[in-house]
């Protein structure tokens, strides 16, 4: 869904809608069907939506995103991978607190020059 939204250009009128919508009010959104429906809610052409859902440039970003995981050594979340360069998890930061305070630091070192 992220995707055709972000393909479509509709992502900052679908993605908050979308996310309460799974997340406070449970309603399915795990088929094509489901999420059509959502997106023609709100507006979105509905055979632009199924065009886009089942298109190249979805397709690719999808598979790419299902990649990212197992390229990084992600086994769980939380997770984040910082520039490409340093994996940080929950449990290897030892709470989230402090997973925050270790994304920062490597943010700010990668924004530093090199010398």
């Amino acid at each position: 869904a992220y995707f055709a939204a972000e393909t479509l250009g509709v992502t900052d009128k679908i993605h908050a809608d979308l996310f309460d919508a799974y997340h406070q009010k449970g309603k399915k959104t795990d088929t094509e069907e489901a999420l059509a429906a959502f997106f023609v809610e709100r507006g979105v052409d509905e055979k632009e939506i199924h065009k886009t859902f089942n298109g190249f440039f979805v397709d690719m970003k999808l598979r790419d995103a299902m990649a990212k995981p197992a390229k990084y050594g992600i086994t769980g979340v939380p997770a984040v991978v910082v520039n490409g360069k340093y994996r940080v998890t929950g449990s290897m930061a030892k709470g989230y607190p402090r997973m925050i305070e270790i994304i920062d630091f490597l943010i700010e070192k990668e924004r530093k020059p090199s010398s």
